[in-house]
């Protein structure tokens, strides 16, 4: 078995465990997701909640690259992509995330 391939296994074996199921462009994957900051942002008509987080996929699982801006729900929860981070030797990609009004 190769490092990619004992990589891979284990973080299936970490999401079977503590894995949520997120939705990115309409496909349905398991998850690692960071705990959410959460706080508030002022804007027309006073303050507005928002919350910043992180989560990591493995790119196999993925139908489609995901993009700058692109919705993602977890937990029934919608939030913008605001960076992707992916190295061509890595299986996983890990999107930044935060409040779909920011």
């Amino acid at each position: 078995m190769s490092l990619q391939s004992e990589r891979i296994a284990d973080f299936r074996a970490m999401l079977a465990e503590c894995g949520v199921e997120v939705e990115i462009n309409g496909a349905k994957v398991a998850a690692l997701v960071s705990e959410p900051q959460l706080g508030a942002q002022i804007d027309l008509g006073g303050l507005v909640p928002e919350a910043d987080m992180s989560i990591r996929v493995l790119k196999i699982d993925l139908t489609t690259t995901p993009a700058h801006g692109q919705i993602v729900t977890v937990d029934g929860s919608t939030y913008r992509i605001t960076t992707i981070r992916r190295r061509p030797s890595s299986p996983f990609i890990t999107l930044d995330l935060a409040s779909p009004h920011e």
